[in-house]
């Protein structure tokens, strides 16, 4: 967890700047983010600016591809106001790489301040230390659902300290701290890549997690998304062991008959009995090996994608390019025959598969990158005409900040 104090005194002395603390693996692709410190903070305040600052990540990566991407032309030129030329890409991208870096590389300590009070007076500052002022009522913001919200303040803050943006607004500026914020927080991380996808059967409602937050859909065919998200995935998945709360790896709702959830995270795993997902049964996390059959050696390592085929009553895992079946309710015997290869067994378009999930309009959707398929027969075996498309403007829309 991250670091907290109760209170600073008046100046802020060398001695309270803490020394540079461990990496922490976030995500399914497991980057290394330096943990934050964080300062003069209640546990509220603790947790939300914990969350948005492994959020801002997933925000600042989608926006160098958003920036560099041909279909975006709209979106860049609305935000920034100029058009979506080389020298405006290379900007933008070089700020928000500025904070990527600074996320994975640098210790930022984060003091929270009263509104209308000067802030604590800083004298020196510890090499490697980079240090960012946070309102107290930073943690009544919405998480990441509107232009003004816990993660696009914290990328404002964020560019101005690492990029030395400003706040003035002229148009045509590519270095405003607004419009640097604004950009990211109207990005859409999932349109770039999805950790896990579920339908929950406590709500038959679709979620699709990124990092250390997750989307709800409440449509069935998963193209809006609700009102509210993203939200982080701790608390709102229950109280979760920290390898979990920094990303699901996959999240399976296996066989009617067992009517568990569980969700993977590295080579280990959870489960919840309720079927709303909101509490983590006692005993968990345990490990994959000796838990799941008798799985090949890649697997007890963990699993990329996980699914539950209900029409035909088998559940899938992927590791890289190949997949395993269970027949049985429990998934406890690997089926005879496997692994296989993904490719040509699941449609020959994808040779390995991020996510899968058959969603309440009754078809089977996977995605891989930034594309996906969908499956209009019961075995997923034969992919739709016009499939595989990108996931970009098909998965919901981000906040308008217009």
């Amino acid at each position: 967890m991250s670091v907290v104090c109760a209170a600073l005194s008046p100046v802020l002395t060398e001695e309270e700047l803490p020394q540079k603390v461990p990496a922490v693996r976030v995500g399914k692709e497991k980057v290394s983010i330096i943990k934050p410190v964080i300062l003069n903070a209640t546990a509220e305040q603790l947790y939300a600016v914990e969350q948005a600052h492994y959020a801002a990540y997933y925000f600042c990566v989608a926006s160098v591809k958003e920036a560099g991407n041909d279909q975006a032309d709209k979106h860049f030129a609305s935000v920034f106001g100029v058009t979506r030329i080389c020298g405006n890409v290379a900007a933008a991208q070089a700020i928000y790489q500025k904070i990527i870096d600074a996320l994975c590389n640098v210790q930022i300590v984060y003091v929270v301040i009263d509104e209308g009070k000067p802030p604590v007076a800083v004298p020196t500052y510890k090499a490697g230390i980079l240090l960012v002022f946070i309102s107290s009522q930073f943690s009544s913001l919405p998480f990441a659902s509107a232009a003004c919200s816990q993660v696009s303040i914290l990328i404002h803050k964020l560019s101005q300290r690492v990029a030395n943006t400003r706040d003035d607004d002229q148009e045509g500026n590519m270095n405003n701290a607004c419009r640097i914020q604004k950009f990211a927080i109207s990005t859409l991380p999932i349109d770039y890549g999805i950790d896990a996808t579920c339908v929950l059967p406590g709500t038959n409602k679709a979620y699709a997690t990124k990092g250390n937050f997750y989307y709800r859909y409440s449509d069935s065919y998963g193209t809006i998304i609700d009102p509210g998200y993203p939200l982080p995935l701790q608390k709102n998945w229950g109280t979760l062991p920290e390898a979990f709360a920094l990303g699901f790896d996959t999240i399976l709702v296996l066989h009617e008959s067992n009517g568990k959830i569980y969700v993977t995270a590295g080579n280990q795993y959870i489960r919840y009995s309720d079927r709303m997902a909101a509490v983590v049964d006692p005993g968990y996390p345990l490990p994959i090996a000796g838990n799941w059959g008798n799985l090949p050696a890649s697997f007890n390592e963990g699993f990329d994608c996980a699914f539950y085929l209900s029409p035909v009553k088998k559940t899938y895992v992927t590791k890289g390019k190949e997949y395993i079946r269970y027949s049985d309710p429990n998934a406890s015997v690997v089926d005879d025959g496997y692994p296989k290869p993904i490719f040509p067994n699941f449609g020959s378009v994808f040779y390995t598969i991020d996510t899968a999930a058959r969603f309440p309009n009754g078809l089977t959707y996977a995605t891989s990158g930034d594309q996906y398929v969908r499956y209009s027969d019961l075995w997923a075996s034969v992919v739709d005409p016009g499939y595989p498309t990108p996931i970009r403007g098909r998965w919901g829309s981000a906040p308008s900040v217009n």
